[in-house]
């Protein structure tokens, strides 16, 4: 089985923020792979099944599976997932992505390149300047 290829990763959209009493935080953020599976794997009898989604904190693994993805017919795919992202508060991450096909047979192929996403934890610049004014209304 040939090696897929990750194109691109793209993160779309923050959708929710909540800090935790250790320092640490979790972002919900929906994330859009992209990749193209070698054609060969993909004719009849090819016997690709599917790909695996992992993800790691380090830059070259160790990787966590996070999605099993079945094969929908074309050599390339997109999925989009909603991932919980662990991070400490304050700061940004980025995390590494890999992929890889696996046959009818069980079969898994060797890693895909690794793609990254930097998810920032930072909370916005304090507001500056801030002022009030005070006017009696007459009565």
């Amino acid at each position: 089985m040939r090696k897929n290829s990750i194109i691109g990763i793209i993160v779309i959209s923050f959708l929710f923020f909540a800090g935790t009493a250790f320092g640490q935080a979790t972002r919900t953020v929906n994330l859009e792979f992209q990749w193209n599976q070698a054609t060969a794997d993909t004719q009849p009898g090819g016997g690709l099944a599917g790909w695996k989604l992992y993800r790691s904190a380090t830059a070259g693994g160790p990787y966590t599976s996070i999605a099993t993805i079945t094969y929908n017919g074309t050599p390339a795919s997109v999925y989009t997932a909603t991932e919980s992202i662990p991070s400490p508060v304050g700061e940004e991450r980025r995390w590494y992505f890999v992929l890889t096909a696996f046959d009818t047979a069980g079969n898994e192929s060797a890693y895909s390149n690794e793609a990254s996403a930097l998810i920032d934890f930072k909370p916005p610049d304090v507001p500056a300047q801030f002022q009030v004014t005070i006017r009696v209304v007459p009565q």
